[in-house]
């Protein structure tokens, strides 16, 4: 019978079809001992009546074809299935408490008294997925409908169509299917650039992040982002350096996928935390690809220096306290439950193989030494290592934030000493074997494919490059004798990078070998006597006897080191070419002792004026500006010691064509212009002082008035800082007295 409305406690109104098509009927199920009786809807046996009326009977298989049922393809009648054409409907008019029977349809139109609607208990599909899933530390038993939601609105929508047969508007926007909450991608093609400068100032380290993207996406209590980089480079950006690239992307060999693809990937999902001092990160994934990084010394302790490590004793004592007070504090973190905790059910940093050179310098500055000295570290020079670093992957781990550091730490600590002896093959003074035997087997590769070109050339690469070093460290060892001679030789051999560089190299090592040989007696005697008087003099005698011995064997060294060494540079596969530089390093004084922007001008000139001054750091540049272009190029560089004009684009040291004049011998720097024949010409007017001549006035050309105006404001902007700093009393550090 049809009830006159809901009752939502009565269990008589509830029906359950199961996937057989069976409908039983919840209210009326029986336990009988340990089985239970399942009613279904049925049919009652009196078959003489036109509509036949429906009953609940207990489940019997052999009444399969009047107990199965089916809903019609619009799910509005339900019919048996073994019989089409009879539908379940009220007996007559539809009023309280009639009955309900199967009766034959009757047309295409369904009338109104078959159409049922489906109201089920509870909301939901009916269909249920149970999962245990982590929150945090915690796990966690999630049970959710199966059916995605989509379809669970679908049902929704066709069961609350009308008695009619009429459907409700499907165009009203649910709001659990919107869009996410919040997304930003940031794409930035021509990249990003980050400047290292230190307190000097000067820019130590450049970098480049070419191709960098981010996509943070924010949802409903989940945050991630994903970053990739395309390119990364970080250029060491020291004056007169021997590795200008410190950290690139190792390029493929010629077996190696040359498929582009990004060098970092870093993606990380971050969850919602349900508990004070934890934070919930879905996952954390880094991925790289192969790299080099070349380190050299004055670099190194350059950043050391950036964090003040080392930098006075006070400072040492300093750090010492800070280091002590910093491990208790991460000890403490550790140990404090109150401290905030990370979960992370997914840690991986990926394997990545990393080709690992360092260059060491003979001498170091003061400053730097000192560093060196706190520090206790002894370096020694080694080239191309290559290590494998394995992944790093853990499952499920709830630290904090320095005990991750202190893992990841760990473990790349393990890698590098597991790898130690590949390191300890390729040091210099033993001629790098490592490196030797790499090359034997690249060539030999080479020729089972064919090539026997890449044999020689690898073959001929390695020899030359042992022969190189071992002769190097020998020649090094024998210039220990005099200081300033060694510096001298290292400065002439530091210049020299490509093929022809290393040869004229060579020969001028050799003859500043032998004529420092020649010279060496009188030199260190007469040295030794004006430092140390008698036991001085004895001194520099035996060291200039060694030296003329010592001297020009180095040369000689220096010579077969530096013709072994254009060999190998000739012989030098792609692979293990460096990238060039992105740019010049900053100048980093500006107006006023600023830091300005960078210039691309004001880096030339800084490089030029370098040149000239034989790296003399301490000279500022004040500009560097061009006064005539064209056929007659000519410029000026002016620092807050002298000022050169010159017209090659990179003049040398010692060039007759370079106007040069100090800024204490200049008297005046005025600008005039000349009318001839109709035509003007502005002139650059320097008023200077010969040693010979007295005060003589230098004409230079300008192409325009605005030229020689800039320029003559520069001049005498250096002139005045110039005098500024001749009236300033420098006081050393640490001698500064209160003046009452």
């Amino acid at each position: 019978r049809f009830d006159p409305s809901q009752e939502p406690n009565r269990s008589s109104q509830l029906w359950r079809m199961t996937a057989a098509g069976r409908i039983e009927h919840m209210g009326s199920a029986k336990l009988s001992g340990k089985s239970a009786t399942t009613m279904v809807l049925d049919l009652t046996d009196d078959k003489t009546m036109k509509n036949i009326p429906l009953t609940i009977r207990p489940l019997d298989e052999k009444r399969a074809s009047t107990q199965i049922w089916k809903f019609d393809s619009n799910g509005r009648r339900l019919y048996l299935s073994q019989l089409s054409g009879a539908f379940v409907q009220p007996s007559g008019i539809l009023a309280d408490g009639c009955d309900a029977v199967l009766a034959v349809g009757i047309g295409k139109d369904v009338p109104p008294e078959q159409v049922l609607r489906v109201i089920k208990q509870k909301d939901g599909t009916g269909a249920l997925s149970v999962q245990v899933v982590y929150e945090g530390p915690i796990r966690v038993v999630k049970i959710m409908d199966k059916v995605p939601r989509h379809s669970s609105l679908s049902a929704k929508r066709l069961s609350s169509r009308s008695m009619g047969g009429q459907l409700e508007s499907s165009t009203d926007a649910e709001p659990g299917l919107q869009a996410p909450s919040l997304q930003v991608i940031v794409n930035l093609l021509s990249g990003l650039g980050l400047s290292v400068i230190n307190s000097v100032p000067e820019e130590i380290a450049y970098v480049t992040l070419t191709g960098f993207e981010t996509n943070y996406l924010s949802r409903k209590g989940e945050r991630s982002v994903e970053i990739i980089i395309q390119h990364v480079q970080i250029d060491n950006q020291l004056v007169s350096t021997l590795q200008p690239a410190l950290l690139y992307r190792t390029p493929p060999s010629a077996k190696e996928n040359r498929v582009e693809t990004a060098t970092i990937v870093l993606r990380i999902v971050k969850g919602r935390a349900t508990q004070p001092g934890v934070e919930i990160y879905k996952k954390v994934d880094l991925g790289m690809r192969p790299m080099s990084l070349h380190l050299d010394e004055r670099l190194l302790f350059k950043f050391f220096q950036f964090l003040e490590v080392g930098k006075s004793d006070d400072d040492q004592t300093k750090t010492f306290e800070q280091l002590v007070s910093s491990t208790s504090e991460t000890s403490n973190s550790i140990a404090s439950s109150t401290a905030t905790h990370y979960y992370c059910p997914e840690l991986v940093l990926k394997s990545f193989n990393l080709v690992l050179s360092l260059t060491t310098v003979k001498h170091l500055p003061n400053d730097l030494a000192a560093v060196k000295k706190y520090l206790g570290l002894h370096l020694m020079s080694f080239e191309n290592v290559s290590l494998e670093l394995k992944s790093y992957k853990r499952s499920h781990c709830f630290e904090t934030k320095n005990a991750y550091l202190d893992l990841v730490q760990k473990f790349y600590a393990k890698q590098f000493k597991s790898q130690a002896a590949l390191i300890l093959g390729s040091f210099d003074f033993l001629g790098n074997p490592i490196g030797l035997l790499n090359d034997f087997a690249s060539g030999v590769s080479k020729l089972a494919g064919g090539d026997v070109l890449g044999l020689v050339k690898n073959v001929t690469h390695g020899l030359s490059d042992s022969a190189s070093k071992i002769t190097g460290t020998v020649s090094s060892a024998l210039a220990l004798v005099d200081d300033e001679h060694s510096a001298e030789r290292a400065q002439i051999k530091d210049t020299a990078k490509t093929s022809g560089e290393h040869l004229v190299a060579g020969i001028q090592g050799l003859g500043h070998g032998i004529m420092g040989g020649l010279t060496s007696v009188i030199s260190q005697t007469a040295e030794g006597a004006s430092k140390e008087g008698v036991t001085g003099f004895f001194t520099g005698l035996v060291k200039g006897v060694v030296g003329t011995v010592a001297k020009p064997v180095g040369g000689v060294l220096d010579l077969a080191s530096s013709t072994a060494a254009a060999v190998s540079a000739g012989t030098t596969s792609s692979k293990r070419e460096k990238p060039p530089p992105i740019r010049r390093p900053r100048y980093c004084v500006g107006l006023g002792g600023v830091l300005p922007t960078y210039s691309t001008a004001m880096a030339q000139g800084w490089e030029i004026l370098l040149q000239l001054n034989e790296g003399d750091t301490a000279e500022q540049l004040v500009a560097y500006d061009g006064l005539s272009f064209g056929r007659e190029r000519m410029c000026i560089i002016v620092s807050s010691e002298e000022l050169f004009i010159f017209g090659k684009i990179v003049p040398t040291r010692g060039d007759e064509s370079i106007v040069r004049a100090k800024l204490s011998d200049l008297n005046k720097c005025e600008w005039e212009t000349k009318t001839e024949n109709g035509r003007t010409t502005t002139y650059l007017q320097l008023t200077v002082l010969d040693a010979y001549k007295g005060w003589r006035r230098k004409q230079i050309r300008c192409d325009s008035l605005k030229i020689a105006k800039k320029v003559s404001q520069h001049i005498n902007y250096a002139k005045t800082l110039h005098k500024h700093a001749q009236l300033t009393v420098q006081i050393p550090p640490g001698q500064v007295k209160k003046i009452w």
